[in-house]
């Protein structure tokens, strides 16, 4: 029966809805309406959803919880993991209130609507916020810069590498995988004599081979930016600098160049390729196994189960996947001996023991009125035995570890 339906009436699995669902992170956006698209940037932070459907379309859907800015951010793991682990289960619950109502139905009457989420929390932690952070810019693989040099009348400045034509080398080598490079350069205005600047950029397919250059020029202290493409796999180039008409000056040529391997200036770095689902699927059981292995050695919290009242004399109650338990002495004869303390210590009330069909390892005796015990290899048991003495009445409440 469930509240959602009319007059409470039983709930089940829509047609063409699988019997079981499992759905990464990743795809968590598509549940949720537009309304509680503020949760988007959280969802990478949260294990998947696996979900018997039969199961769970028999019950109301989880009640969606108030999430507040602690809980959201509790969930990026910023302080303690247990506080992580809690925070994303309520979100979760958002998650798959949404979901019951795409997935499952009532079997009669007027079909409800999902509810239309929460607004925002205020003050909510933002991840990655434009207004403060940037995508990490393209840099460059290598960086050079010339002197600033005069060129003569019988010869231009050499200001990156030299020209094997003329006499020098070697020319400048650019690392593997260069793609690309950005030359600035600048005509110095300096003394009396000033002259238009011709710079000059020599390509080297090979380090011998020279082929026919790319020039600009820059007007008396003027500069300009030039980005050039590199041929795959060429070795480098050469850099210089004369006056347009040949004559001589008084002004300095300077160049500085950044080469870049992959990527223009301005652009951002992305990732090399898409996230890969299967390696996503292995990392996620990793960490589920992960998490059971803590929540069950390692407990940051538990969580109490069932309530075994009224229990005396001696028995046996059936248990699995226990962290311990907790024992409440409801009845207490005043008979009992005991010393005075914090907590008061009593004498001969009784045992409590742990075991399986195949025999009891671990017995502990009952010396508080509450008394929490947690045995190691816990969940491995599934029979805990009592034994009572007279008039000694106790509840017995199952200890779990968090869901």
């Amino acid at each position: 029966m469930t509240s959602v339906c009319v007059s409470n009436g039983t709930s089940s699995r829509q047609s063409g809805i699988p019997s079981a669902i499992y759905i990464d992170a990743a795809f968590l956006a598509s549940v949720l309406p537009s309304s509680l698209f503020w949760m988007y940037p959280f969802l990478p932070y949260l294990p998947p959803i696996g979900l018997d459907v039969d199961a769970f379309c028999a019950i109301d859907p989880p009640d969606p919880p108030d999430l507040t800015e602690a809980t959201m951010a509790a969930v990026l793991a910023g302080g303690e993991l247990g506080a992580g682990i809690v925070a994303a289960q309520l979100i979760l619950d958002v998650i798959k209130n949404q979901l019951w109502y795409q997935l499952c139905k009532c079997d009669s009457g007027t079909q409800p609507t999902a509810p239309v989420g929460q607004d925002e929390p205020p003050d909510i932690i933002h991840i990655n916020p434009p207004t403060v952070v940037t995508p990490n810019p393209v840099t460059a693989c290598a960086t050079a810069s010339s002197s600033a040099l005069t060129p003569t009348i019988f010869a231009a400045a050499k200001l990156i590498g030299v020209r094997l034509s003329s006499g020098g080398g070697p020319p400048y080598a650019i690392p593997s995988g260069a793609t690309m490079v950005r030359i600035t350069s600048h005509n110095n205005s300096v003394g009396a004599t000033h002259k238009t600047m011709q710079f000059n950029y020599w390509p080297y397919p090979t380090a011998t081979l020279e082929s026919s250059a790319t020039s600009w020029q820059d007007l008396n202290a003027g500069s300009s930016v030039h980005d050039i493409l590199i041929t795959p796999g060429a070795y480098g180039f050469a850099i210089d600098a004369q006056t347009s008409d040949g004559s001589a000056t008084t002004n300095t040529a300077q160049v500085d160049i950044e080469v870049y391997c992959g990527g223009q200036p301005g652009q951002t770095v992305d990732a090399c390729c898409p996230p890969d689902p299967q390696l996503t699927g292995l990392i996620t059981r990793v960490l589920e196994y992960v998490t059971l292995i803590q929540r069950q050695v390692a407990p940051f919290a538990y969580v109490l189960g069932d309530a075994h009242s009224g229990l005396a004399d001696d028995g046996d109650i059936t248990v699995s996947g226990l962290l311990g338990v907790s024992v409440d002495i409801t009845t207490l004869p005043d008979s009992y001996g005991r010393a005075e303390g914090s907590p008061v210590e009593y004498f001969g009330l009784g045992f409590v023991s742990f075991g399986t069909a195949d025999g009891y390892r671990q017995s502990f005796r009952l010396e508080h009125d509450k008394q929490l015990i947690l045995p190691a290899v816990a969940a491995a048991y599934t029979l805990v035995g009592y034994s009572l003495a007279p008039g000694i009445v106790v509840t017995i409440t199952e200890v779990l570890r968090e869901p």
